[in-house]
């Protein structure tokens, strides 16, 4: 597998499923959604397995699985010192900033590219950042 290639929804998700929640890495991708879902690290409407998925979403579904997803939408608190935090969505300024915090994303010459998809290689580093943090 090519680190540099964009990663899907699934396969994100999956590392999510194994590394951060401990789920079996033999579960089938319909039990991966359907715990997930029932976690409220996705919700049914964001289902979309082969998509890629960005930087932004990426961020928002780990901080989900920690578990601070209410803190993380709490509007108009946050700063992120991103030089291209305007690029963020609004709603998920919170987690983008949140994680920058605790070191599970650093970005790149200042800059989080927040609505570029995100590599294989970035998704392991961000949970492995998560995981040594």
């Amino acid at each position: 597998m090519n680190p540099d290639s964009e990663t899907t929804q699934a396969d994100f998700l999956k590392l999510i499923y194994t590394g951060i929640l401990g789920y079996s890495n033999n579960a089938s991708y319909d039990d991966l959604y359907k715990r997930l879902i029932d976690r409220s690290v996705l919700p049914k409407e964001e289902m979309n397995s082969t998509a890629p998925i960005t930087r932004e979403k990426a961020i928002r579904y780990l901080l989900r699985a920690m578990g601070i997803t209410e803190v993380a939408e709490i509007p108009g608190i946050y700063i992120c010192d991103f030089e291209d935090s305007g690029d963020i969505s609004p709603e998920l300024l919170g987690y983008c900033a949140i994680a920058k915090g605790f070191k599970i994303v650093k970005g790149s010459d200042g800059c989080l590219y927040p609505q570029q998809n995100i590599t294989r290689a970035e998704a392991l580093a961000m949970i492995y950042n998560y995981l040594t943090r």
